[in-house]
């Protein structure tokens, strides 16, 4: 496959030419629908070798981290609760 603009041999796979950046296929570029958008929010999309390739991706939500200052207070918070009952010494 050749680039349309410039001529330049490509990947069979490839839709974005290395030397002049021409889109060999246009039609692929939509406007995203709702639906679209909603279909494709747990979808991952990395490139390679000039080459679009889709993987899904099962852990795309951030693993929930306990918060510094909470855990500070909550430190605090035993520390002046042991000493008011007395168990601190």
């Amino acid at each position: 496959m050749r680039c349309q603009k410039c001529g330049k041999q490509l990947d069979s796979r490839a839709r974005f030419c290395t030397s002049c950046d021409y889109d060999n296929y246009p039609e692929m570029n939509r406007v995203k629908t709702k639906a679209n958008v909603i279909k494709t929010q747990n979808t991952t999309v990395s490139t390679s070798n000039n080459v679009n390739t889709v993987s899904s991706s099962t852990k795309n939500q951030p693993q929930k981290k306990p918060k510094v200052g909470f855990i500070i207070f909550i430190i605090v918070l035993i520390y002046i609760l042991m000493n008011i009952l007395g168990l601190g010494d």
